[in-house]
Formats: C-alpha cells, sequence, structure tokens
C-alpha cells in the first residue's frame, strides 16, 4: 500500500484573511450594512431610526480612522490615489 504525502502551508488562510480585511478597510464596504438593509421591512423605513444611523456612523468611523488621508483628499487625482493605495496595500502585505 502507497501512502500520498502533501505539505500544505496553513498561513494562507490567514493571508487571505488579512488582506479581505485590508481591502474592506480601503473600501470601507461592510457586508453586515447589505445583510441587516436586506432584512428590513417597509415598517421599519416608517419608524425613527436615528439610533440606528448613529450606530452605523460610528461603526464606519471606526474603519475609516485607520485610513490614510489620502485616500479622502479630493485634490490627488484618481490615477495618483490608485497608486498611493496599491502602496499602501503593498506595505500591508509586506507586514503580514
Amino acid at each position: 500500500m502507497e501512502g500520498v504525502d502533501i505539505h500544505l502551508d496553513v498561513n494562507v488562510g490567514k493571508q487571505l484573511s488579512a488582506l479581505g480585511h485590508t481591502l474592506t478597510m480601503l473600501t470601507g464596504f461592510e457586508e453586515e450594512d447589505i445583510l441587516k438593509m436586506d432584512y428590513e421591512s417597509d415598517l421599519d423605513d416608517e419608524a425613527d431610526n436615528s439610533k440606528d444611523s448613529q450606530e452605523s456612523i460610528v461603526f464606519r468611523r471606526k474603519y475609516t480612522d485607520h485610513l490614510p488621508a489620502f485616500v479622502f483628499d479630493t485634490s490627488i487625482d484618481a490615477k495618483r490615489r490608485s497608486k498611493l493605495i496599491e502602496k499602501e496595500m503593498t506595505e500591508q502585505a509586506k507586514i503580514i
């Protein structure tokens, strides 16, 4: 009987997870917000959602506080901003 020897890099999952978190921080997109919006009914829209909107703002602010200032700078053209974002992602990947 012959066996099979398999070598797996267990750090790949950790690196992909960290990349996902980095991309999420850069885009400011949260899946939880979409799921929450999908399950809201029309009746919820009529109700006062000021508490939910304040929590959402605080939640988004928590993630955007860690982003570099150039992401929100409107004086930088899109091409330069994308280069800076790529450079930031490369630096984050080196840390991981």
